[in-house]
C-alpha cells in the first residue's frame, strides 16, 4: 500500500514537474522556430513559402 501511494506520488511529482518545465522553456524562447535574428530585428524568412513549417502558412 506504501509502495502504491510512493509511485503515485513520484508520478505526480515528475508529471507536475515536467509540466513546469516545459512552460518555462517556451515562455523563456523569444524567437520562434525558424527565425533569423540581428541585433534587435527578428525575421522569419520562410513564412509563405512552400518551405514554411504547416503552422505558420
Amino acid at each position: 500500500m506504501l509502495k502504491n501511494a510512493f509511485l503515485m506520488l513520484l508520478s505526480l511529482a515528475i508529471a507536475i514537474g515536467g509540466g513546469g518545465a516545459s512552460v518555462w522553456y517556451a515562455l523563456k524562447i523569444q524567437d520562434g522556430v525558424g527565425a533569423i535574428r540581428v541585433g534587435q530585428w527578428t525575421a522569419f524568412p520562410d513564412i509563405g513559402t512552400p518551405a514554411a513549417d504547416p503552422y505558420s502558412k
